[in-house]
């Protein structure tokens, strides 16, 4: 399996002896140090450590289903989807149809999100892929986002009377599973040697007002790429001052291929959010290229070949 981060340093070292001896006098300085980093240049540190503009560590592995035309298995540190691909295949519910047809299938598993229970998000009406209605109207609603996300991506005009469908696992929720479920079936299509115009990215971001933030009245806005569950359910979501914005990105093209909003975003915290969304998309790219490709190299010097797959990628 193939990683594409270098895992962090989980612990840190137990202080000597001698550092214990001066760390009390220290605390006081620690302590205005942390403040002041919370509110540095407007943007607040996170519960994770990260910078404002960094990704989740990202692992992507393919071809983890053996009876699937297609497959892909990607973390985002707590948040991990599997993705199977079947087809194409001969639709069965028309006589005709000059384009195929793509169709998707998103679940969470029972035990995806903490408590065994799938979380009905009241305060904005679901989850970041659709409305409310309870956790079957959600999944619905993120079946049909994945779809269109992905549409613009396959060349269905090469697949007449044909039918591709994709079922989407979330094995783990921890904040963007959407997106996260777009750049796993994009993987999973390229997997089964379907063709394609390019590679379709997503990357989410968050968005609250810093006026949310204690003895801040300024009223600007903080954008944070790759949110949590935790951050996409912080208080100024809840209330009211701001919201989660998600993007779907084919850099080949540069289309956007799909675009979904939960909350409220003026229109200064939008222009900055689809900048921020858009450069982790690029991101997210890259990084999907390069484990395709050294997954290809594999499988060919394994007896394996994928050359519709080559076709796109080489010229990405």
């Amino acid at each position: 399996m193939y990683n594409c981060y270098t895992p962090r340093i989980a612990t840190r070292p137990l202080p000597s002896p001698s550092s214990q001896a001066t760390s009390s006098s220290n605390e006081g300085r620690r302590r205005k140090t942390a403040t002041a980093s919370t509110t540095s240049g407007g943007e607040p540190s996170r519960v994770d450590d990260r910078a404002w503009n960094q990704l989740r560590p990202l692992f992507i592995d393919l071809g983890v289903v053996s009876q699937a035309s297609g497959s892909a298995y990607l973390e985002l540190e707590h948040t991990k989807v599997l993705v199977a691909v079947y087809g194409p295949k001969p639709r069965q519910d028309v006589e005709f149809s000059e384009d195929g047809k793509l169709l998707c299938d998103f679940r969470y598993a029972p035990f995806a999100r903490r408590g065994g229970r799938l979380r009905q998000r009241k305060e904005r009406g679901g989850r970041e892929g659709g409305g409310g209605g309870g956790p079957q109207e959600e999944e619905r609603a993120a079946s049909q986002l994945i779809a269109q996300a992905l549409e613009a991506s396959v060349q269905l005009a090469k697949l007449p009377k044909s039918v591709i469908e994709i079922y989407v696992s979330v094995l783990q929720a921890d904040g963007g599973e959407v997106g996260a479920a777009i750049t796993c079936a994009s993987l999973a299509l390229a997997d089964a040697g379907i063709e394609l115009f390019g590679l379709v990215a997503s990357s989410v971001v968050v968005a609250t007002t810093t006026a949310s933030l204690p003895g801040d009245k300024k009223g600007g806005w903080n954008v944070h790429l790759d949110p949590t569950a935790t951050e996409e359910e912080g208080d100024g979501v809840r209330e009211g001052e701001g919201g989660v914005l998600g993007l779907a990105l084919m850099p080949t093209s540069g289309e956007v291929t799909q675009l979904w909003q939960s909350g409220r975003l003026d229109g200064t915290a939008m222009e900055r959010a689809l900048e921020i969304a858009t450069d982790g998309a690029l991101m997210v790219h890259a990084m999907m290229r390069k484990r395709l490709l050294k997954y290809m190299g594999d499988q060919e010097g394994g007896g394996g070949s994928s050359s519709s797959t080559s076709l796109f990628l080489s010229s990405s």
